[in-house]
């Protein structure tokens, strides 16, 4: 019967570890509140957990098949690589062809191929682009686009969009200018920039941009999103970090910088802000852990009644 009888022991609410377990239960709910309330309003804590859990900028955006950039070996029955008829040497035709935009002349990228770092033979053809998109005006080239194509479009029918207006939307991440090469245009600097798409946004598209928007920022960090609409030119090798890979490269007059709003300044704390809720949270635990400690101190037994009660038993 002993064994029935025998009741666990009361918690000592009197007890350090006790109020400290009951402190932390108490704060840990704040906490909760806390994020709750950062990641419902946005502000600089909720947008960095929203950037981790949360889905893509743009709802059902379709993700493109995976893409192997890597360069592979010329196929020696094509010919010795690297060499090819000059654009100078070809006649460009009198009238621009109907499928191409109005002025561009096709015979400038007769001579252009994939999977090559820029030739001499790209430099006519690389040169009438930017020329044709320098005077170019933007409502032109949106009428004259195909509308918003894939990585995976075009890298694997890059001949079959070459020359053409494409749209491109994704986030920059990087952007720094450069020096052209000499030229017979007049066009003496662009931008390179790095543009991974929202359907691939692990593989880049290199663009060159004849102009930013005002305080667009340079650097190799960047995490801005724009949106570009230019001449698809050709699969461009680089020196990636593990081996030689190629990627979609596009000419483009600038981009439209679809710019984040600046965060809120930081001032006082405002009524209902999150130090406000915080601070409502460590009120709360104090006002919960006194009346604990004043309900059991009136009903701790004393310690000659405890005794007693010992040797009845």
């Amino acid at each position: 019967m002993d064994k029935f009888q025998r009741r666990r022991a009361p918690r000592d609410y009197l007890a350090r570890r006790e109020q400290w377990r009951l402190l932390f239960f108490v704060m840990a709910l704040g906490l909760l509140a806390f994020l709750a309330r950062e990641i419902r309003h946005g502000a600089g804590l909720g947008r960095a957990l929203q950037g981790i859990f949360s889905r893509a900028a743009e709802d059902d955006i379709p993700r493109g098949e995976e893409v192997d950039t890597r360069l592979k070996p010329p196929n020696q029955d094509e010919g010795i690589p690297g060499v090819f008829r000059s654009p100078r040497d070809v006649e460009p035709p009198t009238e621009p062809r109907d499928e191409y935009f109005p002025g561009l002349k096709a015979a400038y990228l007769d001579t252009v191929r994939d999977d090559t770092f820029f030739r001499a033979a790209d430099h006519d053809g690389w040169f009438h682009l930017l020329d044709i998109l320098s005077s170019a005006e933007p409502a032109e080239l949106e009428d004259a686009s195909r509308g918003r194509v894939s990585f995976a479009q075009l890298f694997q029918q890059s001949a079959d969009y070459r020359g053409h207006v494409v749209r491109l939307q994704g986030t920059v991440r990087r952007a720094f200018p450069l020096r052209p090469p000499k030229n017979d245009y007049g066009i003496d600097r662009y931008y390179q920039l790095w543009l991974f798409p929202d359907d691939n946004p692990s593989l880049p598209v290199i663009l060159f941009c004849l102009e930013l928007p005002e305080g667009f920022p340079t650097g190799m960090t960047l995490v801005e999103r724009a949106a570009v609409v230019g001449f698809y030119f050709k699969r461009l090798a680089y020196e990636a970090s593990d081996t030689l890979r190629t990627a979609p490269t596009v000419l483009a007059r600038g981009i439209r910088w679809q710019k984040a709003a600046p965060a809120a300044p930081i001032g006082p704390p405002e009524p209902g802000s999150p130090w406000s809720v915080f601070a409502v949270a460590a009120l709360f635990s104090a006002i919960l852990a006194a009346y604990i400690y004043w309900r059991t101190r009136l009903t701790r037994p004393s310690p000659a009644r405890s005794a007693t009660e010992a040797d009845r038993h």
